[in-house]
């Protein structure tokens, strides 16, 4: 059987090179197709005003370099996919786990409760609708999509995040949950039990009392110096409290945006549920 030209003139090849490819001249410049991709080159070179040997003959060795490159990652790429077993380990290594979640995001299973689903790949987790049957109150449970997991992983840990991206079993329960969809605060027309100048007193007792050292959250302690004052329990469920220095805790600003992303009682979604 005839060997042809690796350079696509359709010729006998007679000659190997090292690179392991045939050719049916001693030099691939010399192929037939070469030489009138060459001279197509050369065209373009001549209209666009390259006539120096020098610049054309650097423009031409880019070309070159280019074509190969793509040559050979295109068969790569071909070789791959085209056995099953390259397909299904790939599958396998770009699904989750539970061990890796709990691996690399330990704040999002802090927040929200998650179990392996049926398959590999999949897992259970509470609507947010706290009436749904499928919630945490209910005890219940549901399969979200992949999606849906990525982007509550996102909404809690990213620097931005807003603690969004709430997990419902459907479009029912997304419309009849109070937190979605909520833009303000559903306690902003009750009126502030403090004035400015109260504020900044009870904030400076509270820093003043914890040496300007930020107590940290949950067990965690960082010991940072301290800018904020935070409210244990929100003013706007405990306004009685709202200038009570025992109610008070020094902070860093990482930790306090920690705590309110962290979706307890002082975020708007959650007062919108007990309210409800």
């Amino acid at each position: 059987m005839t060997k042809l030209c690796d350079y696509g003139c359709g010729r006998e090849a007679t000659h190997p090179f090292k690179n392991g490819k045939w050719c049916c001249e001693d030099h691939f410049r010399k192929c037939p197709a070469e030489r009138k991709r060459k001279s197509k080159i050369m065209k373009e070179l001549w209209k666009n005003g390259i006539r120096d040997p020098n610049e054309q003959s650097k423009f031409m060795k880019q070309l070159w370099k280019i074509d190969d490159y793509k040559k050979r990652n295109s068969e790569n790429i071909k070789k791959a996919m085209s056995t099953s077993e390259y397909r299904k380990r790939a599958s396998k290594v770009q699904k989750r786990t539970i061990e890796k979640i709990k691996k690399y995001h330990s704040f999002f299973c802090q927040i929200e409760e998650i179990k392996e689903g049926p398959k590999f790949g999949t897992f259970f987790v509470h609507c947010h609708n706290h009436n749904c049957l499928k919630s945490k109150e209910k005890n219940g449970w549901f399969v979200p999509t992949g999606r849906e997991i990525e982007l509550r992983m996102i909404c809690l840990e990213h620097p931005g995040g807003n603690d969004a991206g709430y997990f419902y079993c459907s479009p029912e329960c997304k419309q009849k949950c109070p937190s979605f969809n909520l833009h303000s605060d559903p306690c902003k027309n009750k009126e502030k039990p403090y004035t400015d100048t109260e504020y900044q007193v009870w904030r400076k007792e509270v820093l003043k009392r914890d040496n300007y050292k930020c107590v940290g959250y949950d067990g965690h302690y960082c010991d940072k110096p301290a800018e904020h004052a935070h409210h244990i329990h929100p003013v706007k469920t405990h306004p009685g409290l709202a200038l009570d220095p025992d109610n008070g805790i020094s902070l860093c600003v990482e930790c306090h945006k920690y705590i309110h992303r962290a979706g307890i009682e002082c975020s708007y979604g959650r007062i919108a549920a007990k309210i409800c």
